[in-house]
């Protein structure tokens, strides 16, 4: 008993430090976003949409395109198969960021769009062209540039947090098995309860 109570305490260790890397990304990321766009671009909510659909179907399409998508099945994931029986060193290394191959996959997803993998790519190619057209539409020379860029920065913003948190919830899955399942309800718990700001 004791030591499974040491092991589940050393997965939550290991599960918290695994989970600083997408705050700080999301934190990082936000503020770039705003330093990056221009000052009044928080009163165009179409802009900020379509970099985040953009980023979420872009993500969708990073991992439809994964070498091993079924490695995303429950049944991988709880079994502690490859990918997700790597050290927490290695499962960074590897998982924190697409792969070097993931450029040319969703080259390949584009032209040849069967598929879900496919259908995502073009669906945040399409979402992009919207974000240009908003920028092009509502700004002129360097603002417009800011704005395209702030959508560009959003979307890959997006991409990158989807990719690492199905990564991270396969990995958490396959160290803590049923721990897992108490730790995203203390997570949804703390959502739950966190104070709301005043609209």
């Amino acid at each position: 008993m004791g030591h499974d109570v040491a092991g589940a305490l050393h997965a939550i260790l290991l599960a918290a430090l695994a989970a600083l890397l997408p705050v700080a990304l999301l934190r990082l990321g936000a503020a770039g976003v705003r330093a990056v766009a221009p000052h009044d671009a928080e009163a165009v909510p179409a802009l900020r949409a379509a970099g985040a659909v953009a980023g979420l179907a872009l993500g969708l399409a990073l991992l439809a395109t994964t070498p091993d998508p079924a490695a995303f099945l429950p049944g991988r994931m709880l079994e502690a198969a490859a990918p997700w029986s790597l050290g927490l060193g290695r499962f960074l290394s590897d998982h924190a960021l697409p792969g070097v191959g993931a450029g040319a996959a969703l080259l390949d997803a584009l032209r040849n769009p069967a598929g879900i993998g496919g259908l995502a790519a073009w669906g945040s190619a399409m979402a992009l062209a919207c974000g240009v057209a908003v920028a092009t539409r509502l700004w002129n020379g360097i603002d417009a540039l800011r704005a395209m860029a702030a959508v560009l920065l959003q979307a890959g913003l997006v991409a990158a947090l989807l990719h690492y948190g199905l990564h991270l919830a396969g990995w958490l899955a396959a160290r803590m098995g049923f721990w897992t399942f108490g730790l995203a309800l203390l997570l949804f718990q703390r959502w739950r309860y966190a104070p709301r700001p005043a609209h």
